[in-house]
């Protein structure tokens, strides 16, 4: 497993279990999910896909 699926896992469960202790609000967790789900779909990616958006990634930072 990669990193960004494991932090996913571990965002995801982190907020709806602490949610089952104290009552967070809806933003919060609306962001826990959003952030939850988009490092699932990275950590996911087949290795091809995910190594060209890596470099995508080092582009975009060397040009900017």
């Amino acid at each position: 497993m990669r990193t960004e699926l494991k932090l996913g896992l571990l965002v995801y469960a982190a907020a709806f279990g602490l949610n089952c202790f104290v009552p967070l609000p809806e933003l919060v967790l609306g962001a826990a999910s959003a952030l939850a789900l988009c490092l699932d779909t990275i950590g996911i990616l087949p290795q091809p896909l995910y190594q060209s958006l890596k470099r995508a990634k080092k582009a975009l930072r060397r040009a900017g």
